[in-house]
């Protein structure tokens, strides 16, 4: 059984995980020695532990394993995703080009499912689950949901950019 700061980091780490690869199960209980240790690892260095997870999914390939977490490598990756927002500009940049790439072919006549289905159209597939997502087009929304979950763990901030420019919508 875990304790109540290991289950925290293994629900994190499954989280993220499956954000990537949504088939992904954690059946082995080899891996409770590890989220034990990075438990106490991620305690023992003052990190916050959803942050820390976040932080080893960031540009990341192949993904880490549960005892990769408690490493010298894996504070180092924290730390820097901590301090770093050098993303932020370039992703409100390209969130508001696509916003204005959408309501300039509005104004053109075309359809939203048009827009968002339309395969020259500069969107991200992120952009375009969230815009979907808005207008109730789940059918649309689930097309580009797989691409959207791999854009989302990319970049730590990309959940609050989206919320603070189109509200509240269901992440994928």
């Amino acid at each position: 059984m875990l304790s109540p700061a290991a289950q925290v980091v293994r629900d994190a780490f499954l989280r993220y995980r499956r954000m990537i690869h949504p088939e992904y199960k954690d059946g082995s209980s080899r891996w409770v020695v590890c989220y034990e240790r990075a438990a106490e690892f991620i305690e023992k260095n003052g990190c916050d532990a959803d942050e820390y997870i976040a932080a080893q999914f960031q540009f990341t390939k192949p993904f880490p394993m549960p005892n990769q977490l408690y490493s010298d490598t894996a504070l180092k990756k924290y730390q820097n995703y901590a301090h770093d927002d050098t993303g932020l500009v370039e992703l409100i940049a390209q969130i508001e080009t696509e916003l204005n790439y959408l309501d300039t072919r509005q104004l053109l006549g075309l359809s939203i499912e048009d827009i968002l289905t339309s395969v020259v159209a500069p969107l991200s597939p992120l952009f375009r689950y969230v815009m979907a997502m808005s207008f109730k087009r789940q059918d649309i929304a689930e097309f580009y949901r797989e691409a959207a979950r791999e854009q989302l763990a990319r970049f730590r901030r990309t959940k609050e950019v989206y919320e603070e420019l189109v509200g509240e919508i269901p992440w994928p």
